[in-house]
């Protein structure tokens, strides 16, 4: 079976025809696309409870909130609110993330600006600026790989959390040809993502696809466009299945593992 790699460069070879129609597109919509501004108050804390933990969220736009009024309501947020009620502990969160960053970015840039001694919490989103500055798997894990071993050898033992890959192939804003060509990436850079981890100690990813219809049926009533603040970045309703997701998930796989440690 061909690895993530291999299929970029094969994939390159039949999506050649169509790529000048793709930055075509591409640059029409970057254009005319509006410029929302990023979430504020990138602080807080959730829950009352009398332990507490620190988590700190690092990425590109969907974790700083595009869209979004205030980073409460944004992903990190909304997160934190989850995970409180299901460790019972009061969850102090910060925000260190901007629109347009790739993964090389998150590490240079915005990593030395973390302010916190202790961290018990990393969460990472990443993968849609990567994506679309068509970035091969063997880049992205490259520089993934030296985020995660800057984090650790920062704050050792400090478990990280990536969040799902940005949902490509459903954006409203984009045209048929580039929801193809880059939902297609985005789908290797997961699947290279799973690997690297796999070598990895206290790192945690959900692979699976996030699809529209599935979340339709959790929330009866919604449209496709209410996902979506401008056709792309997430919605406030989005970051609120998300969020929850994403805290079962780390939940489930590490603090759950945790409690059975501790009082077994």
């Amino acid at each position: 079976m061909l690895n993530p790699q291999s299929k970029f460069l094969l994939a390159g070879l039949i999506v050649a025809p169509i790529m000048p129609l793709v930055f075509y597109q591409g640059n029409k919509i970057r254009k005319k696309f509006p410029r929302l501004p990023e979430a504020v108050e990138p602080r807080g804390s959730s829950g009352q409870f009398s332990k507490e933990i620190t988590v700190v969220g690092l990425g590109e736009s969907t974790m700083a909130g595009v869209g979004i009024d205030q980073h409460i309501n944004g992903f990190i947020g909304q997160f934190s609110q989850h995970l409180s009620r299901l460790i019972q502990k009061k969850i102090n969160w910060s925000v260190y993330a901007k629109s347009g960053l790739t993964a090389e970015h998150t590490r240079k840039q915005l990593l030395p600006k973390v302010l916190e001694k202790r961290v018990d919490l990393f969460v990472v989103s990443l993968g849609g600026n990567d994506t679309f500055q068509l970035n091969s798997p063997k880049k992205w894990t490259r520089e993934v790989d030296h985020l995660i071993k800057a984090i650790q050898l920062q704050f050792p033992k400090t478990p990280i959390l990536f969040t799902t890959m940005p949902p490509i192939h459903t954006f409203p804003a984009f045209t048929g040809s580039i929801r193809f060509v880059l939902g297609g990436l985005v789908r290797l850079h997961s699947q290279a993502l799973v690997k690297l981890l796999e070598t990895k100690e206290e790192t945690y990813y959900d692979a699976r696809k996030i699809e529209l219809k599935e979340w339709l049926t959790k929330m009866p009533g919604s449209k496709k466009e209410e996902f979506y603040s401008d056709g792309v970045h997430p919605s406030e309703l989005t970051f609120a299945i998300w969020g929850r997701e994403m805290a079962e998930l780390i939940y489930k796989n590490h603090y759950q593992r945790l409690e059975i440690i501790t009082y077994s």
